[in-house]
């Protein structure tokens, strides 16, 4: 679902705003997916090792971690 919604939206954002608005949709897009991939992989390697509550704690930990990251990186934070 999401390579072919972020390319339909990617298309039209192409056609209406241009390429500069294209590039910071695309930026947006994969800075978010790094915060779900944080995610998946935290819940992934700590719900074998610890109880949910502690996995999903420390998955969200690893989510806003990722983001803010991200953003000091990209400059927009």
């Amino acid at each position: 679902f999401f390579p072919v919604m972020s390319g339909i939206v990617g298309i039209f954002t192409h056609i209406e705003s241009g390429a500069a608005a294209l590039g910071s949709f695309y930026r947006g897009c994969f800075a978010g997916l790094s915060g779900a991939v944080a995610f998946a992989a935290a819940v992934a390697w700590c719900l074998p090792h610890f109880s949910a509550a502690a996995a999903y704690s420390a998955a969200l930990v690893a989510s806003l971690a990722t983001a803010f990251i991200s953003s000091r990186i990209s400059g927009r934070g």
